[in-house]
């Protein structure tokens, strides 16, 4: 099969995909936004190998981090590297990832770079949520130390 049969790849997907997060599962999250992050769901239904998640729970054995602390870290570097993986797609016009399509072939260029970005942002809010950790518990660096690690 040739790379040109994916480039018209949208009109071969069913009009309601399956993958697409409901307002059932995803009630927190307005129409817009939901729009927005299509490319990065997409990606992320598409499970790879963990290797991330693999390796976080590896170093947790030594580092011991709180079972919240440890859910908000594993959360933001799975969101950074789908996003990345995302760019990284319209980088090198491939045309699949883990075995099928690519988001920028289905949703286009300027959607799937705008849902990367949108998700790096997102990312950094999670990080907040380990400010309020911190504030249970008194075990995360002060604000300007995160900033100053995150950025």
């Amino acid at each position: 099969m040739s790379a040109s049969y994916y480039d018209d790849f949208l009109s071969k997907l069913p009009s309601t995909p399956d993958w697409s997060p409901s307002d059932e599962r995803s009630p927190h999250l307005p129409g817009t936004e939901q729009t927005l992050l299509e490319p990065h769901t997409y990606i992320s239904s598409m499970p790879g190998k963990d290797i991330r998640g693999k390796m976080i729970e590896a170093f947790n054995l030594w580092l011991h981090v709180p079972e919240d602390t440890l859910a908000v870290i594993a959360r933001v570097v799975g969101m950074l590297h789908n996003a990345s993986l995302l760019m990284d797609d319209v980088e090198d016009d491939s045309q699949l990832r883990r075995g099928i399509p690519v988001a920028h072939k289905i949703y286009g260029i300027p959607q799937t770079i705008n849902s990367a970005n949108y998700v790096y942002f997102r990312a950094y809010q999670e990080l907040f949520k380990l400010r309020e950790l911190d504030r249970q518990d008194g075990g995360i660096p002060p604000k300007v130390e995160l900033d100053r690690m995150v950025t």
